[in-house]
């Protein structure tokens, strides 16, 4: 008797386990990336359901981009960023510690688009109080352009190569 009454409480806390970690992922919308060839922190790809907040110009349809999508993304953010901002940095040294948020759009033309936005994580502590939890997988939106300090947004168009600041 002591048995069964172990073997069912068992199977009942496993079925929840189960049941619990599918909810879970049914919800997630988004994915954690790294890529150390670019940066040292961690990368959030959101997926296309994730509702940003952000109203984007010349706007057809949202996607989820892949890796590949996203290291295009970089690769052009490094080679224009100097050239948008109108400054001379070595941009893998000095975003090094910065978090990336990633976003896919469809332009009118059928372009791929990411959305980056880049956070200050230089000072984990400060931006923990800042920000609150979580701020690594929500899409953060800031209530003045950029935020002081904590982070800055560009456009990438992947299929043309062009970078922006105007989402």
């Amino acid at each position: 008797m002591k048995n069964i009454t172990l073997i069912s409480v068992f199977t009942i806390c496993f079925a929840f386990t189960s049941l619990s970690q599918k909810s879970d992922s049914a919800l997630k919308n988004y994915n954690v990336v790294h890529l150390p060839n670019y940066y040292k922190e961690v990368g959030v790809i959101f997926n296309k359901n994730y509702a940003v907040g952000i109203e984007m110009s010349n706007f057809q349809s949202r996607y989820t981009p892949i890796i590949d999508d996203v290291t295009k993304a970089e690769e052009i953010f490094n080679r224009k960023y100097n050239e948008v901002q109108k400054t001379n940095v070595d941009t893998k040294v000095f975003f090094s510690r910065w978090v990336r948020q990633y976003v896919g759009l469809i332009d009118s033309n059928g372009n791929k688009n990411i959305i980056v936005q880049l956070i200050d994580n230089t000072a984990p502590r400060k931006i923990n109080s800042k920000l609150g939890k979580h701020w690594e997988t929500d899409f953060m939106i800031y209530f003045s352009d950029p935020h002081p300090g904590l982070g800055i947004l560009f456009r990438i168009n992947i299929d043309t190569g062009e970078m922006t600041t105007k989402l």
